[in-house]
């Protein structure tokens, strides 16, 4: 299997369970700005704690999934990963939080078409955001690059209004102006 048909996989898994879903991170940087290599996927879920183990074990065989890791993760509401086996790939599975700004990007999901299949994708502005955000946790450059990336690419269609409020209230409004003077 190819990366993207772990991806379709993993998320065909997702679908048939009516887990509903959103990828992130560098996935969705590379949709909406300027692809780039990475070594694995970043997948927000809705899980809840009672499903979990029956919703883990779907996964099996061809993923490996830490039982009790999963278990405290949907209950925490915290990272865990699942391996692809052959050829190895790492999905991040994270779980949905109470945070008013991931509320917001989950409900601002976009579908788009993979490879002729339909996956649910950040928005670009959430994409930016989040990737400002990370830029203050570590990796700043790289995660700059894929904002400023998104921001080039979509700055005809962005919603800057939008950008700026949530900008502000994540603590990222400095960046986000960087990224507007920086951009070609």
């Amino acid at each position: 299997m190819t990366d993207d048909e772990i991806v379709l996989d993993f998320i065909g898994r997702l679908e048939r369970l009516s887990i509903p879903y959103m990828i992130v991170g560098s996935f969705a940087s590379s949709v909406w700005g300027r692809p780039r290599a990475t070594h694995d996927t970043d997948v927000v879920v809705v899980a809840e704690g009672p499903t979990a183990r029956s919703r883990r074990e779907a996964l099996h065989p061809d993923y490996y999934v830490p039982g009790q890791g999963f278990e405290d993760a949907v209950r925490r509401r915290k990272m865990v990963n699942a391996i692809h086996q052959k050829p190895i790939w790492k999905i991040d599975i994270i779980f949905h939080s109470d945070g008013a700004f991931q509320k917001r990007q989950f409900q601002r999901r976009v579908a788009i078409l993979f490879k002729g299949s339909t996956l649910h994708v950040a928005s670009p502005e959430d994409t930016i955001l989040a990737k400002l955000e990370w830029s203050l946790q570590g990796e700043s450059e790289r995660q700059y690059r894929d904002a400023l990336g998104v921001f080039e690419v979509q700055k005809g269609s962005l919603d800057i209004a939008y950008l700026r409020e949530w900008a502000e209230s994540l603590a990222v409004g400095e960046l986000l102006k960087q990224i507007e003077a920086d951009a070609v």
